[in-house]
């Protein structure tokens, strides 16, 4: 057994927050003397990434080949497995899902476990018991640890640490209108950027909604909406259909451009005026984090952690409701109104980035906790 090997389950392949807030901090703790294998599907975001960076991948995936998902005690026979031939010295699961999937294992075999809350979802009680099974829980923000933990996972399990952000990736400078020319817009139009899953969790239909109501007002927008659906779900390609129609129906429709995954989000925030996040729930948005880091002002709605994220900045940014396309294109109309309330905006953003956010802090914390969870079990 190699003792600093850890194995991190990582049940999906796509690289959204989850897998690209662990990516953010992996070379730092690689540096520190941590080995990593990751559990994981194969030929996938997630793995090419992996293979690129030099970090070991073990074959691993919660569905069959016709991509039905595998029942809870199959799951859990091949993770054991995997664990029995890997001997780690340590298991991070980077999800609830893979959490409570692995709690009852790790404590079986005695291996050290750590598991991540970033979601906030209702659980069941046999899934709490899962979760309870670990030896050690982060939680992203401080609503995310107060919602599991009114729900029955123990509170001296649960520690939060705060996902960092790269500073100088994520930074402000100027912006060069490279995406205007892509798009063929005129320079002198502002852009609107929504990022993220196009999902019901996500509202992009209520994004969708309060740009084309700010744009009656304020009629040189145009909105790009970065990111696809995963989900295969029927209600949620119904939603994605919806959210089209939405567009197309709308007399701003040359005006809402549907961008796919990028690869280009760090220059993207130098580009946009404005960041219009609707969702119905955030644990601690990766890409408010990164909005912040770049100075670029922000509507969101006051879920989860998102509080948490714009704490001593300007009020608005978290007093719109859920479902209120009125409120969101209201706040969106009097930041994109005033040149020098953006000014203010973006100066209060970079700071609480440089403060509390940095991924050195994220780094330095997960560094701690992995070696507390070494030190309690030897």
């Amino acid at each position: 057994m190699n003792s600093r090997r850890i194995v991190v389950f990582a049940e999906y392949g796509w690289l959204n927050g989850g897998e690209n807030s662990l990516l953010a901090v992996l070379p730092s703790l690689r540096k520190k003397g941590w080995e990593f294998a990751f559990a994981c599907p194969e030929q996938t975001e997630l793995a090419f990434h992996l293979e690129s960076t030099g970090v070991e991948q073990i074959k691993w995936n919660v569905r069959h080949s016709n991509d039905s998902r595998k029942s809870q005690d199959e799951i859990r026979e091949e993770m054991a497995t995997l664990l029995h031939e890997h001997q780690p010295a340590m298991v991070h699961c980077n999800s609830l899902s893979t959490g409570r999937l692995a709690g009852p294992i790790t404590r079986e075999m005695q291996i050290p476990s750590l598991g991540y809350l970033r979601d906030i979802i209702k659980i069941s009680r046999q899934a709490i018991a899962d979760l309870n099974s670990l030896d050690t829980i982060i939680a992203v923000s401080h609503a995310t640890r107060n919602f599991h933990v009114d729900q029955g996972v123990q509170s001296d399990k649960v520690q939060v640490v705060y996902n960092g952000v790269d500073l100088e990736k994520f930074s402000p400078r100027e912006a060069t209108g490279y995406l205007h020319d892509e798009l063929g817009i005129e320079r002198s139009c502002r852009l609107v950027i929504c990022i993220g899953q196009i999902g019901l969790r996500k509202a992009t239909d209520v994004v969708i909604r309060a740009f084309i109501t700010a744009c009656e007002q304020v009629p040189d927008l145009h909105l790009l909406l970065v990111g696809m659906r995963n989900s295969q779900k029927q209600e949620s390609v119904e939603f994605e259909e919806h959210c089209h129609q939405v567009a197309d129906d709308s007399p701003f429709a040359d005006q809402i451009h549907w961008l796919g995954r990028r690869t280009d989000v760090s220059r993207m925030f130098n580009e946009a005026a404005l960041l219009l996040h609707a969702a119905r729930q955030e644990p601690l948005g990766r890409v408010l984090l990164e909005a912040l880091a770049s100075g670029c002002p922000l509507v969101a709605t006051a879920v989860g952690g998102t509080a948490e994220i714009v704490e001593g900045c300007s009020p608005e940014l978290t007093m719109c409701t859920v479902d209120s396309v009125e409120q969101l294109a209201s706040a969106a109309i009097s930041i994109l109104t005033d040149d020098s309330r953006w000014k203010e905006i973006s100066g209060q953003f970079r700071q609480n980035a440089e403060t509390r956010f940095r991924d050195e802090r994220c780094v330095e914390e997960i560094h701690c906790i992995y070696e507390s969870l070494l030190n309690q079990k030897s």
